[in-house]
């Protein structure tokens, strides 16, 4: 049937199991099994191509070779499901951190983590700033329920390691400074402002309020909770920065 033969093609395409050649037709000067590894072997190109462009402090620190075998180990796991590169490579952090062979890089997929956060941050709409007017138009019985919403470009990440600072040491073409693993780990903001994507290490409080945003926490509970003392400076902030981009009401009789 059809749809067999679709998926026999791409298991052959992206997998590499020629199994569906069998129901091919060859040429005089190419069988089956040549014809799809022609088709095979421009895909894989594309695709690793395409998370070398997004991943490029990965590839560096791994080398050249090392990172063709994780993408060509990835595609088997992980076979584009989207029509565009933009979405290859979300789940490749989460990849790396069973891989074996990477065992001995055990920051790599938090380096990963934070190179995808910068695509994303990337690529997000563009968004007006706040409706302040709308902001102090909504009624004070419902004040307690607004929801303060983080940018689509926003990501937020932590790690154990210093990998701000081991993408930092990569952005020259001069040889990289060494990065002590044990200097201590980090959580980082990242987003995009009209400067491009950006990158900012919180102190632990606003960490904290961001963490709160990021979980659709209203004010009331903001204000009751232990951020309280820091909230009206933090919001301040983090609007004067850039990390809010609207707010809606938590019952829904008011958005934007």
């Amino acid at each position: 049937m059809l749809a067999e033969l679709q998926k026999g093609v791409m298991d052959a395409l992206l997998r590499g199991d020629d199994a569906v050649a069998r129901a091919l037709r060859g040429s005089d000067a190419l069988s089956p099994g040549q014809r799809l590894a022609i088709y095979r072997d421009s895909i894989t190109a594309t695709h690793c191509k395409a998370l070398a462009e997004l991943f490029p402090v990965c590839k560096r620190v791994v080398g050249e070779a090392f990172f063709d075998a994780i993408c060509r180990a990835y595609m088997r796991v992980y076979p584009p499901a989207s029509p565009s590169l933009d979405d290859y490579g979300a789940s490749l952090p989460d990849f790396l951190t069973g891989f074996a062979p990477a065992r001995q890089l055990p920051y790599l997929p938090d380096l990963a983590r934070l190179e995808w956060s910068r695509h994303l941050a990337f690529i997000a709409a563009d968004e007006t700033a706040p409706d302040l007017e709308a902001l102090v138009a909504v009624p004070d019985a419902l004040q307690g329920q607004i929801v303060f919403r983080l940018p689509a470009s926003a990501s937020l990440l932590e790690s154990p390691y210093p990998v701000h600072r081991i993408w930092e040491a990569n952005q020259s073409q001069d040889e990289p400074e060494t990065v002590d693993l044990d200097s201590g780990g980090v959580r980082l903001l990242v987003w995009r402002d009209d400067q491009g994507a950006r990158m900012e290490v919180p102190n632990s409080a606003l960490w904290e309020l961001l963490r709160a945003l990021e979980r659709g926490t209203t004010l009331d509970e903001l204000l009751a909770g232990d951020l309280a003392a820091m909230m009206e400076q933090g919001l301040e902030a983090a609007v004067r920065r850039g990390w809010i981009a609207g707010f809606h009401v938590e019952d829904g009789l008011g958005t934007t």
